[in-house]
């Protein structure tokens, strides 16, 4: 994501503004097409309930593989050791549960 905001300026000039096909050879097709889907307002709407957050999402999990990512991820942590990759954007449980 840093990379991106280098290139092409906030995170919110790139969601709203920033060309489609630039930020797809940017950050690749899967970024491309879910911002597109997000600009479109093509979203899985996923309501809340007793003191859930509801959950939005620009993807199916069967859209994803699971070495799909919309961000440049490390390949390795600090200590040399592989990294935990996190579940793709638009899978999985929402990151904060609000506990």
């Amino acid at each position: 994501m840093d990379r991106l905001v280098a290139t092409f300026g906030p995170e919110l000039h790139i969601l709203c503004e920033t060309d489609l096909a630039d930020l797809g050879r940017a950050g690749g097709g899967l970024l491309g097409e879910a911002v597109a889907r997000l600009r479109r307002g093509e979203v899985i709407k996923q309501a809340g309930y007793d003191g859930e957050y509801g959950v939005i999402r620009l993807m199916r999990p069967e859209e994803l593989t699971p070495s799909a990512s919309l961000f440049d991820l490390p390949a390795t942590s600090q200590s040399g050791s592989p990294a935990t990759v996190p579940e793709p954007a638009g899978a999985g449980p929402p990151l904060y549960d609000g506990a």
